[in-house]
């Protein structure tokens, strides 16, 4: 078993792979990698490696694995405070150290930035595996605390990012302005709300779905037709049916990113 940790800023989200046979009609049988179970974790720089250490335990155990099962283990982060923590925890629990990839890992792509090592290693796994995957140029879209969009030109040059407030971020905007309340984020059920929740929750969505459609609008002006649109993230299910452009919704897109990495000497 494979552990895979994504830590972003707001929660470290991890997932576990497993070989599995597949029988095949014609009675042979071949080893394939599995996602057997997905969990969260708050990213908290003040929680140190032996709570990590607990807490990851506690996630192998609850999905009826035991640590012994992990074979190896990976992760990406944006919070370097919270990568020791966790690597640290998944050395003690495995004896086994941990594979954190970086600006020096080879993502199957090249970096046309002003300073690649500063690019988010999120960014880059997701563009990566998604140019592994599907035909290029291409456009990631992460819904995450940020919303980003990530160009991938079709000689696989990462070639610029978007970082726009995400959804979850705009929302927490209105619980803060006065008169206002917290509130469940969903699909909206009209566009023109005739209450405050339904107003808001329209111009929540509908207005991040009708700037990724007009943000990949210009990205088309200045860089020509996109092949493949990916998204990914929370609420990447809700809103990819509001988009007027055809989508590849692919939720664990960096989950299965981190898995391609971890065998890296092993891709196509």
């Amino acid at each position: 078993m494979i552990l895979v940790f994504d830590i972003g800023n707001s929660n470290i989200t991890i997932g576990a792979f497993e070989k599995k046979s597949c029988l095949r009609q014609e009675a042979s049988s071949k080893a394939v990698d599995e996602l057997i179970f997905t969990g969260r974790l708050v990213t908290d720089p003040k929680m140190d490696a032996q709570t990590y250490e607990d807490l990851i335990k506690e996630l192998v155990l609850n999905n009826s694995k035991d640590i012994s099962d992990v074979e190896g283990s990976v992760i990406g982060s944006v919070v370097p405070d919270v990568t020791k923590s966790v690597a640290a925890a998944l050395k003690s629990l495995t004896g086994k150290k941990c594979n954190v990839v970086d600006s020096s890992t080879d993502y199957g792509l090249k970096v046309v930035m002003d300073d690649p090592k500063k690019v988010g290693t999120d960014l880059l796994i997701g563009a990566g595996y998604a140019a592994s995957k599907f035909e290029a140029p291409l456009c990631v879209v992460d819904l995450g605390t940020f919303t980003t969009l990530c160009y991938v030109s079709k000689d696989k040059e990462y070639q610029g990012t978007i970082i726009i407030p995400g959804i979850k971020t705009c929302a927490d905007s209105y619980t803060r302005a006065a008169q206002l309340f917290s509130f469940e984020i969903e699909s909206p059920k009209v566009l023109l709300g005739r209450n405050t929740k339904d107003s808001m929750l329209s111009g929540l969505v509908y207005g991040a779905a009708s700037m990724i459609d007009g943000i990949i609008d210009r990205i088309e002006q200045e860089k020509g037709e996109l092949k493949t649109v990916v998204i990914t993230g929370g609420f990447s299910g809700m809103l990819a049916p509001l988009l007027k452009r055809e989508v590849i919704v692919y939720e664990n897109l960096l989950l299965d990113g981190l898995f391609w990495l971890y065998y890296n000497d092993d891709r196509a």
